[in-house]
């Protein structure tokens, strides 16, 4: 949906018709991974929502998508970056396996 300057595209009506395209670049975003491109589509529809006004005055509200977009998933790879490595726990040895007496005696000669 490539709008001109000073465009006045309601918020629901670019969903409809531009929200299945961004989700397929969410999905890129988060290497096909789809509760993660959902959630990443979704805080960007929200940032996009809050700035509509400003958004469809600069133009293209599109290309302003794909940007929130992009810069949410900059975002998410920073958070995740930023978490911690924490080591396990140490384990218990295995215990050997305990050594039952077979079902039947064994013939010595």
């Amino acid at each position: 949906m490539r709008a001109g300057r000073e465009t006045s595209v309601p918020f629901e009506e670019f969903i409809r018709a531009r929200s299945a395209a961004l989700f397929r670049t969410a999905m890129l975003l988060t290497e096909q991974n789809r509760t993660e491109a959902e959630d990443l589509l979704q805080g960007a529809l929200e940032r996009a929502y809050r700035r509509w006004g400003r958004i469809c005055r600069d133009g293209d509200p599109e290309r302003y998508g794909r940007r929130i977009l992009a810069n949410a998933s900059a975002d998410r790879w920073r958070r995740l970056g930023r978490r911690g490595e924490r080591s396990l726990p140490p384990t218990q040895p295995a215990r050997p396996p305990a050594t039952t007496p077979p079902a039947w005696p064994i013939a010595t000669t």
